[in-house]
């Protein structure tokens, strides 16, 4: 299981998004940050994480492995995908 995060440019259509994100994963995600940060815990495939991160509304996508436990909601800030790769 994976805590996923989804950030999106301002301005996103939260209800859009939102419903993305469930029909992409089959879980409702939480909302921050005024509607640009989405969390959801789910099980992770390559097919749901390309298609989370191919639409035009999105910036960029964050995953941690979580195991078995529960997600602790939001753990990223936008912009640390970068820092992580840079590690």
């Amino acid at each position: 299981m994976y805590t996923v995060e989804v950030f999106t440019k301002k301005g996103t259509d939260s209800d859009k998004c939102r419903e993305h994100i469930w029909n992409t994963t089959g879980m409702v995600p939480a909302i921050y940050d005024k509607g640009t940060h989405y969390v959801t815990h789910m099980r992770l495939t390559l097919e749901s994480l390309k298609r989370l991160n191919d639409f035009d509304f999105v910036i960029e996508v964050m995953r941690d492995y979580t195991g078995t436990e529960a997600s602790l909601g939001p753990m990223h800030e936008i912009g640390d995908a970068h820092i992580v790769r840079l590690c």
